[in-house]
């Protein structure tokens, strides 16, 4: 989470946190996940980001109108509440659908936890 200050009308973003997100999401590398996050709250926060994970279906789509499938992602959770790395665990999608909806989980943002865990949430897709 980038925190601004105001200097002489300038306006200067200074970084505590990152994500490291990689070009190519296969280059990630996860440990097990934990149960210490409640799936209710991924849920919650995926939902708040639904818009995100919808455009990289459609996107999908284009290709293959009946596209169908399931992807697993874990991913890191900072203590800030922040993904620190996330990787396909598990996919049936498409190559490019499936590095669509790893970026996305970056742009989540979870609650804060005393130190940082690993998470793995399943996604569905299929057409209406």
């Amino acid at each position: 989470m980038c925190r601004y200050l105001a200097f002489l009308g300038l306006l200067l973003a200074a970084c505590a946190e990152s994500s490291t997100e990689p070009d190519d999401p296969s280059d990630v590398k996860l440990g097990e996940p934990s149960d210490d996050i409640d799936p209710e709250i991924i849920g919650a926060a995926v939902r708040t980001n639904s818009a995100h994970f919808q455009m990289c279906y459609e996107e999908g789509r284009q290709a293959n109108p009946e596209l169908a499938g399931r992807i697993e992602v874990r991913f890191s959770i900072n203590p800030d509440g922040t993904v620190g790395q996330a990787m396909a665990a598990e996919t049936s999608l498409p190559t490019q659908v499936t590095k669509c909806v790893i970026h996305a989980f970056y742009k989540l943002q979870l609650p804060r936890q005393e130190a940082a865990i690993i998470a793995q949430y399943p996604m569905f897709f299929q057409p209406s």
